[in-house]
């Protein structure tokens, strides 16, 4: 039973789950036709409102969360968002299963008297708001895509029906069964769920509103990365390719989505465009634009602005509330990873 419960630890099983995606991507790439770099003006230009795009995502990201922190009495200030969202992303693209979001846990608690599950109940307010508005521009610009899918047959509807009564039945026996554990279950994660509550109210409509900004922008991103290797996405090209890539980037992987993310990339570029033309050279700039800078300043505000992996560590350790929770930080010292409970 044991080995069941340490098998997500198991290093093999993350190489292999890690290696497969990366490995696909790989082979993928090297079946496509030599990378395509910018060489005229325009292109450069292109590549230039790319960098500038995305520091603006960038912000917004630190506005958004800031609001929703704020929305939860939690008061931060917002040079601290705004770097504890650059050092989140950073973390994202160097450790695995988005270890940067437990950056932004630790570190923000330790500067605030905010608890360590109300934090990642504000973190897991921004990740719903983000799937809700990839799904709906998803929807919105696949609609063709999703049509050719079909309709499920009657059975099928009622076979799933009856489950999810099943399921429902099944969940109210063993509340009622074990109503004192569940209760403490229940009190254990209600820190979590409070930061969700404006997501129901006219605030949460805002802040879903400003989601969609944050990725219309990003596909502006997208595109003008596309234009700089002469591939005309257009604007529902881009936003089809943003939402396709990044709803995949949202589970938890390798550092960085490595893999998964450049694959994402690829097929949905290809369904848009209809060629594997300047694909490789696409993903190659995607990866410098969006991942490089951030993961570049992150690292730089995590050492000089918020001491480094010693004052982490101090943050992890401060106090008993939320003791259990760790952070993966062996990829950047080589001491023993922790894995969030």
């Amino acid at each position: 039973m044991s080995r069941l419960r340490n098998l997500h630890k198991s290093k093999v099983l993350q190489g292999i789950l890690w290696l497969v995606p990366l490995a696909a991507a790989v082979y993928w790439a090297t079946t496509q036709q030599a990378p395509k770099w910018p060489n005229t003006q325009s292109e450069w230009a292109w590549l230039a409102g790319a960098l500038a795009a995305y520091a603006v995502v960038t912000l917004m990201r630190g506005e958004r969360w800031h609001s929703i922190l704020w929305s939860t009495k939690i008061e931060a200030t917002r040079s601290d968002v705004y770097g504890l969202t650059v050092v989140g992303y950073a973390g994202n693209n160097a450790l695995p299963a988005r270890g940067g979001e437990l950056l932004r846990v630790f570190l923000l608690s330790s500067r605030t008297d905010a608890k360590r599950r109300t934090v990642i109940g504000t973190i897991l307010a921004e990740r719903i708001l983000d799937a809700i508005a990839l799904g709906g521009i998803l929807l919105v610009v696949a609609y063709d895509l999703i049509k050719k899918l079909g309709s499920p047959s009657p059975l099928l509807v009622l076979i799933g029906l009856v489950a999810l009564g099943v399921m429902a039945l099944a969940a109210a026996y063993a509340w009622w069964r074990h109503r004192h554990h569940a209760q403490r279950l229940l009190d254990a994660v209600l820190p979590i769920l409070l930061p969700l509550r404006p997501l129901l109210s006219f605030k949460g409509v805002v802040l879903l509103a400003g989601s969609v900004l944050i990725w219309l922008v990003e596909a502006s991103v997208y595109g003008m990365i596309a234009e700089s290797v002469d591939i005309h996405l257009g604007v529902s090209g881009s936003l089809s390719v943003v939402a396709f890539a990044n709803l995949a980037a949202l589970v938890p992987g390798a550092p960085g989505s490595i893999g998964t993310y450049d694959l994402a990339v690829g097929v949905a570029t290809k369904a848009v465009t209809h060629s594997s033309r300047n694909v490789v050279s696409f993903i190659v700039l995607l990866r410098f634009v969006v991942y490089v800078p951030i993961t570049i300043a992150g690292g730089l505000l995590l050492f000089f602005r918020y001491g480094g992996l010693d004052r982490l560590r101090a943050a992890r350790q401060a106090g008993p509330e939320d003791s259990s929770l760790e952070i993966p930080v062996a990829p950047l010292d080589g001491t023993s990873q922790g894995e969030p409970a």
